[in-house]
């Protein structure tokens, strides 16, 4: 059986420390869920949600989410019948326990030490005031027993264990939870290669931590819209390393953590050594003056350099037709709207008049202007508008394909998530 795994995760970790105890082989599979791994197109089609852990068993059946694999392992291996009990009242415990840690120990754990790790967020008091209230409980539960669920080591343990070694990991003081630390150090000693998994987490901790001390540039961004992923063509053909953070407008608890980088909750936004820029074209520009050592993408000279930012400016307004065409038929699932979508055209109309007789949309050579109408023009056949309808638009389009270093991969992640949020909100691909 494949496991899809994360090494950092504790769910990912739960699963193959169980396997390990009830000596079932797993093929490993890492996945780099931090450079986007996840969204791969291949990779979601084995887990349309693309999440980790996610086993593969010998059937080619697709299971996702730590406590379902874990007892799935369980019920088929575990010959004794201890680590999930067949017992009705305890097997009730041992699924409340699991219970806990999902919506409980995990959520207010990751909820509060996340936006602090990932994006440099100051610390919530109330929210550390849930993660000691979680622990409280925890702490309460193992007053009753050696370990979460009573006498014996069980399925829950599993999961418990290693969400509490996220706050272990992040220095969290247990000298008030006695139960809490006598429970560790038993489960420590119990579970069938806990130090050997805990020292390979430790390590890519300590990596994922050093990298992101080399990377000094934080981008809060979202895989779907084409202004993010002009600023991902531009880092890559610019070598540039950056700390992707993915931010989901959806997501109140996101959005908090966006604003208070950025009141304007821009998006996509750049940190870059305590400097905030937000806004697609601003950051684009900022980027080319900064790395750009050739000098070409956001050029000196005056009259090109108006070119090249009224050539955005057009951008901006087909890319508000765009989205005011594209959300409510995509998105929401409405009926097209033909008066948005003749907006969308007439822009589009002017834009391939307009490059009848050029090669780039701004100078004679490849800018940010290029880029950032590339990624608008990329999204058009999401909406079934084929840019091969305008001649001289996919003339250019085409050439400049090549100065657009991942802009495939790019596009390919944001159909994925697209098709995966799709999914999950209609049980269709329909579009």
């Amino acid at each position: 059986m494949d496991l899809y795994h994360t090494i950092i995760s504790p769910p990912s970790r739960s699963v193959i420390l169980l396997a390990k105890h009830l000596n079932v082989p797993l093929n490993l599979k890492k996945l780099d869920i931090f450079a986007g791994e996840q969204l791969s197109e291949w990779f979601v089609k084995i887990n349309p949600q693309h999440c980790v852990p996610t086993l593969v068993t010998e059937e080619g059946v697709s299971l996702w989410e730590s406590n379902a694999i874990m007892v799935y392992l369980a019920e088929r291996f575990d010959m004794d019948e201890k680590v999930y009990p067949k017992d009705a009242l305890k097997r009730a415990v041992v699924n409340n326990r699991l219970c806990f840690n999902l919506a409980t120990l995990y959520k207010q754990i990751s909820g509060y030490y996340g936006p602090i790790v990932m994006r440099g967020a100051t610390p919530d008091e109330n929210a550390f005031k849930q993660v000691e209230q979680a622990f409280q409980y925890l702490e309460g539960f193992l007053a009753k027993g050696k370990f979460a669920a009573g006498e014996q080591i069980t399925v829950a343990d599993f999961a418990l264990v290693t969400t509490v070694s996220m706050a272990s990991a992040m220095k969290f003081d247990f000298t008030n939870y006695p139960n809490i630390e006598r429970w560790r150090k038993l489960c420590e000693n119990t579970i069938t290669g806990y130090e050997e998994v805990s020292k390979q987490a430790q390590t890519a901790w300590k990596a994922f931590q050093e990298s992101k001390q080399k990377n000094k540039m934080d981008l809060y961004y979202h895989i779907i819209p084409p202004p993010s992923r002009a600023v991902l063509v531009l880092a890559k053909k610019l070598k540039l390393e950056l700390n992707l953070i993915s931010t989901d407008t959806r997501d109140a608890g996101q959005m908090d953590i966006l604003a208070k980088v950025n009141s304007l909750q821009s998006m996509p936004t750049l940190v870059d050594d305590g400097i905030i820029v937000g806004e697609s074209h601003n950051i684009l520009i900022h980027l080319a003056e900064k790395f750009d050592t050739e000098g070409t993408l956001y050029p000196v000279d005056a009259g090109q350099r108006a070119r090249v930012l009224e050539c955005m400016f057009f951008d901006t307004n087909m890319y508000k037709c765009f989205v005011a065409y594209s959300m409510p038929v995509v998105i929401k699932r409405q009926e097209p709207n033909d008066d948005l979508r003749e907006k969308l055209l007439v822009c589009i109309r002017a834009f391939d008049r307009y490059m009848e007789s050029r090669s780039y949309v701004a100078t004679d050579h490849f800018t940010v202007a290029d880029l950032a109408l590339s990624q608008t023009v990329a999204a058009l056949e999401v909406i079934k508008i084929q840019v091969t309808d305008f001649a001289n638009v996919n003339r250019w389009y085409e050439a400049v394909r090549s100065e657009l270093p991942g802009a495939d991969e790019f596009q390919a992640q944001c159909e994925d998530v697209l098709r995966a949020y799709l999914v999950r909100q209609f049980g269709d691909l329909d579009s």
